[in-house]
C-alpha cells in the first residue's frame, strides 16, 4: 500500500479543492460583507483602519503594501520590531566595549542611549518616531519591568550568605562606610541642586534622601563580573570586594525601600505604618518562607526532579513577594530581591533556577530596559556650560564619596593602601543597579529629566573607569585562577571547551606521556554575558571527570580555569608558564566552511611556535595501533617523536603510511623507535584497513595537501565529505 501514498495524497488535495470551491460558490449568494448599521461602531472601525474606503483604481501591489503597512502599525508588530532593533544594537555595542576591555553591560547601556533622542532621535527624528512611537512606550516599559523583577530575583539568589558570615565584621564596616560617606555628600549636594533642578511639588526631604541613596549604590553584578575577568574571585581582595558589594546591595535596597515608603506615604504616620508592615513582611520571608523552601529543597535537588510544578510554585512566590512589596509601597523590585535572598541555600537548586531564568532575563528583557532608559536620557538637555559643569560636579562627588569612603574604611580595617584603593575602585562601580534606582526616582517624580541625564552619565563614567583604575592597583601576579600549584613544568598542555573534549584530549595526552607524566589542562570560559558568579562550582564540574581519569592513569594533572575571550593570548601565556612543548586542542571550523582547522584553531596555529596537535576525536579509548602518515621529511621528525612516545608507552603496533615515491629515512625511523617500523604505501591503504587503527597521526602540511586531492580526501572523509570522518578513526593533525 505504501507505493500508492503519493497518488492518495494528490487525490486528497484535489477533493479538498473541489469541496472548498463548491462551498464558497454557494456562499457568494450572500452579501460580501454584512452592513454596519450602528453609526458609532462604524466610526470606531474607521478610526482603527478596519473599514476604509479605497479608490477603485488601486492596484493589487498598492493594496498589498497598504495592508502590510497597516499590519506593521499593530502594537504587537511595533513591539516585536523594537525588540529586534534593541537586541541587534545591544549585541553590536557589547562586542565593541568588550574589545575595549569593558563589561558588556556598558555597551548595552550605550546601545540604549544611542537608540534614544540623544543620537538616533537627534539624527533621524522621523525614523525614531516611527520606531519608538509614544503609544508603544507603555508596552516597552512593562516588558523591561518584568525583566527587572527576574533580574533582582537572580541578584538575591547570587548573594552567598555563608561568605557574608565569614567576612561579616570587616565587610559590614567597609560597606556601610561606603554608603554613609557618599550619602552625606549626596544630601549636601542636593542643597545646591534643589532650587534649580528639583521637579515642582517635590519636598527637599524626598529629593535629598533620594540623591543620597543614588550616590551610594554599588553594582554588585558588574563588580562580580569584573572580578571574574581579572581572575580575583578566590583572592582575599576579590572575596572581600564581593562580600562588601553584597552587604552594600542589601543595605542600599533596604534604605531605598524606606525612602520609597516615605515618598509614597505623604505623611509621617502612613510612612511609619508602611515601615512596620515592611519589617513584618521581611521577617515572614526569612523566618517562615525560607525554612519552608529549605525543607522543599531537600527533596527537589536535581534537574530531573525539579518539574514544572516546583518551578511554578517558586515563581509564584517571587511574583507574590513583588506584588506585596508594591502594594505596601516599597516597590516590586525589593520584593523580588527579597524572594531571591530567601531561596533555598541548596546550591544545586539555585543553579537550576539561575539557568532557567537568567539567560532570558539578561539577554532578552534587560536590553529592553536599557533601551527604555536610553529613550528617557536626553543628553541634549545639557545645552550650556553651566549644566555640564553641574554634571561634572555630580560625577566628582560620586567618585570621591564612594571611592574615598570605601578606601579609607578598608585601610582602617588593616588592609594595605593598594588593596584599599582596589576596594574603593570596585565599590565605585554603579552600572545597571544605578540605572534601576534612577528609573525608580524618575517614575516617582523625585528627580527631573535633567538630573536623570546627569546621573545616567555618572553611572556610565564611574563604571567605565573601574577597569583602567583596577589595572593600576592590582598586581599582575594576583591575576589568573589555578586549581593546583602550577610552578612545575607540564610538557603537554591540553586546552578544551566541553568536558567531553577535555576527557578525550587527556586520554590522548596520557597515551603520549605515560604514567607519572605531567599534563596541564586549560579551560577557557568566555566572559559571561549573564551575572552568575558561581565560578568555583562551574570550574569544579568542568574538571571533575578529568581528575578522575588522571587518578586512574596515575597522571599528575594541573587544572587551569580562566575567564577570557582572548583564546590565543591565554594559551600562549599558559604555554610559557607551564613550559609546555606540546599543545593539544580539539578541531574547530567556521560557520560557513568545512575546514576543521578554522576558527580559533587557525589563530592558535598562526600565533604559537611550539608543537601543536589538533585532535579530530572519534571516541578514542586505548591506543593499540597507530598509523603515521608520511609525506614531508621536514614534518617527519615531530611525527615520529610523538608516535614513538605512544609506541613506548601504550600501543602494540605502529605502521608508517608512505605517501611519496621514495621510502622514509630508515635511519631516522630507527633513531626514534629503536627498530624499523613497517612501511605501507598509501595506494595499498583503503577505508577498511584504515578503520582498523586506533589513531592516525598526520602532519599539517600533508593534511592540507590531502584536502586538495579529492581521491585522497575520500579515504578520510568518505562520500559525505563531512566535518569529521565517517569512519571510527581519531586523527591527530600535528604541526611541528
Amino acid at each position: 500500500m505504501k507505493k500508492y501514498e503519493p497518488l492518495a495524497y494528490i487525490l486528497m488535495g484535489v477533493a479538498f479543492a473541489l469541496i472548498m470551491s463548491l462551498v464558497f460558490l454557494k456562499g457568494d449568494r450572500y452579501k460580501f460583507q454584512k452592513e454596519i448599521t450602528d453609526p458609532k461602531k462604524l466610526e470606531q472601525l474607521k478610526k482603527s483602519e478596519k473599514v476604509i474606503e479605497h479608490p477603485v483604481t488601486e492596484s493589487i501591489t498598492e493594496a498589498f503594501l497598504r495592508e502590510v503597512k497597516r499590519n506593521l502599525k499593530d502594537p504587537l508588530s511595533v513591539v516585536l520590531i523594537q525588540v529586534i532593533v534593541v537586541l541587534l544594537f545591544a549585541r553590536f555595542f557589547s562586542m565593541i566595549f568588550k574589545k575595549l576591555g569593558q563589561p558588556s553591560v556598558i555597551g548595552e547601556i550605550f546601545a540604549g542611549i544611542a537608540l534614544g533622542p540623544s543620537f538616533i532621535g537627534f539624527l533621524f527624528p522621523e525614523f525614531s518616531q516611527i520606531l519608538f512611537p509614544k503609544e508603544s512606550m507603555g508596552y516597552l516599559k512593562i516588558l523591561s519591568q518584568i525583566g527587572l523583577v527576574i533580574f533582582m530575583f537572580i541578584i538575591g539568589m547570587e548573594l552567598d550568605v555563608a561568605v557574608l558570615k565569614k567576612k561579616a565584621s570587616s565587610a559590614i564596616f567597609i560597606s556601610h562606610s561606603s554608603i554613609i560617606f557618599p550619602y552625606i555628600l549626596g544630601v549636601l549636594l542636593s542643597l545646591y541642586l534643589f532650587d534649580e533642578f528639583a521637579p515642582e511639588g517635590v519636598s527637599f526631604l524626598s529629593f535629598g534622601l533620594f540623591m543620597g541613596i543614588a550616590m551610594s549604590i554599588t553594582a554588585f553584578p558588574v563588580l562580580a563580573r569584573i572580578i571574574q575577568e581579572r581572575g580575583l574571585t578566590k583572592s582575599p581582595l576579590g572575596v572581600m570586594a564581593i562580600t562588601c558589594a553584597a552587604v552594600d546591595d542589601i543595605s542600599a535596597w533596604c534604605i531605598l525601600a524606606i525612602i520609597i515608603a516615605i515618598v509614597n506615604a505623604g505623611t509621617v504616620y502612613i510612612a511609619a505604618v508602611t515601615l512596620v508592615i515592611s519589617v513584618i513582611f521581611i521577617a515572614i520571608m526569612i523566618l517562615l518562607i525560607q525554612p519552608l523552601l529549605n525543607r522543599m529543597s531537600k527533596v527537589y535537588i536535581t534537574k530531573e526532579i525539579i518539574g514544572k510544578g516546583v518551578l511554578t510554585a517558586l515563581l509564584l512566590i517571587v511574583i507574590a513577594s513583588a506584588i506585596f512589596a508594591e502594594g505596601i509601597g516599597i516597590h516590586a523590585l525589593f520584593g523580588a530581591f527579597l524572594a531571591g535572598v530567601v531561596m533555598p541555600t541548596n546550591t544545586k537548586l539555585r543553579k537550576v533556577l539561575t539557568e532557567k531564568f537568567e539567560d532570558f532575563s539578561t539577554i532578552f528583557l534587560l536590553p529592553l530596559f536599557f533601551a527604555f532608559t536610553g529613550i528617557r536620557t536626553k543628553v541634549g538637555l545639557l545645552n550650556d556650560f553651566h549644566l555640564w559643569g553641574v554634571c561634572f560636579l555630580i560625577i566628582i562627588v560620586a567618585i570621591v564619596g564612594k571611592l574615598v569612603g570605601s578606601m579609607l574604611a578598608s585601610r582602617f580595617t588593616g588592609m594595605s593602601w593598594r588593596d584599599s584603593f582596589s576596594i574603593g575602585v570596585l565599590m565605585n562601580t554603579r552600572g545597571l543597579m544605578e540605572l534601576i534606582v534612577l528609573n525608580i526616582g524618575y517614575d516617582l517624580g523625585i528627580i527631573s529629566p535633567t538630573i536623570f541625564v546627569m546621573m545616567v552619565l555618572m553611572a556610565l563614567i564611574t563604571t567605565f573607569i573601574t577597569g583602567p583604575l583596577l589595572k593600576l592597583s592590582v598586581k599582575p601576579e594576583n591575576e589568573g585562577i589555578h586549581e593546583l600549584d602550577a610552578t612545575s613544568a607540564s610538557p603537554i598542555l591540553i586546552t578544551f571547551g566541553p568536558t567531553a573534549a577535555g576527557v578525550s584530549l587527556l586520554k590522548l595526552a596520557s597515551g603520549i606521556s605515560g604514567k607519572n607524566g605531567s599534563i596541564a589542562a586549560l579551560h577557557l570560559s568566555p566572559v559571561p554575558e549573564n551575572i552568575s558568579i558561581t565560578e568555583h562550582n562551574h570550574s569544579a564540574s568542568i574538571f571533575e571527570p578529568l581528575e578522575l581519569l588522571a587518578r586512574e592513569r596515575k597522571i599528575k594533572l594541573n587544572t587551569i580555569f580562566k575567564i577570557s575571550d582572548e583564546v590565543t593570548k591565554e594559551i600562549s601565556a599558559t604555554v610559557r608558564k607551564e613550559q609546555s612543548t606540546l599543545v593539544l586542542m580539539g578541531a574547530a571550523k567556521r560557520i560557513f566552511g568545512d575546514n576543521v582547522l578554522g576558527g580559533k584553531v587557525e589563530a592558535v596555529l598562526s600565533e604559537l611556535e611550539c608543537t601543536i596537535g589538533v585532535f579530530l576525536d572519534k571516541q578514542l579509548s586505548d591506543i593499540k595501533s597507530v598509523a603515521v602518515f608520511y609525506e614531508d621529511p621536514i614534518e617527519a621528525n615531530s611525527l615520529f617523536q610523538i608516535a614513538s612516545n605512544i609506541y613506548k608507552v601504550s600501543t602494540e603496533r605502529v605502521h608508517i603510511i608512505n605517501d611519496t615515491d621514495e621510502e622514509p629515512d630508515r635511519r631516522l625511523i630507527k633513531e626514534h623507535f629503536g627498530k624499523i617500523i613497517p612501511i605501507i604505501p598509501l595506494w595499498e591503504m583503503n577505508r577498511k584497513k584504515l578503520g582498523t587503527y586506533s589513531l592516525a597521526i598526520i602532519g599539517l602540511k600533508h593534511w592540507n595537501d590531502i584536502q586538495k586531492n579529492s581521491e585522497k580526501k575520500l579515504l578520510f572523509a568518505g562520500d559525505r565529505q563531512d566535518f569529521l570522518p565517517d569512519i571510527n578513526l581519531p586523527i591527530l593533525i600535528l604541526r611541528g
